[in-house]
């Protein structure tokens, strides 16, 4: 379930439909990183009221691109884990860097078929 807006009825309906891990959008790339931390500890504080995990999404364009900074983001928000898409991280700017030291915080995952030159390969 992604969660867009934190407020208390997504985390009261993830419970309800036994939704355990709920996915929110990092902030773009440019937005202030301390109000990007604030976010995240209100979302984890309300979801965690219902039992329930957010995890932030890894992607290109947004704060979680680089894997250092999503690493920085779980250390500073309490109870926040990462959702990965490890494809923004095989194809982009962070492309055939290491990102295994984000794996310690992941709650979910989305896989698609990438390389390193193309984010989505059709079949």
């Amino acid at each position: 379930m992604t969660l867009t807006n934190g407020n208390a009825l997504a985390g009261r309906l993830a419970k309800a439909t036994k939704v355990v891990a709920l996915t929110v959008p990092a902030a773009e790339l440019g937005t202030p990183f301390n109000a990007e931390i604030e976010r995240l500890q209100r979302l984890v504080s309300i979801a965690s009221q219902d039992g329930v995990l957010v995890g932030v999404k890894t992607e290109t364009g947004r704060i979680t691109q680089d894997p250092d900074t999503a690493v920085v983001l779980c250390d500073n928000v309490k109870g926040l884990g990462l959702t990965l898409d490890p494809s923004h991280y095989i194809y982009g700017p962070h492309a055939g860097g290491n990102y295994e030291h984000v794996l310690k915080h992941v709650y979910n995952l989305h896989l698609r078929d990438t390389t390193k030159d193309k984010l989505q390969v059709k079949r």
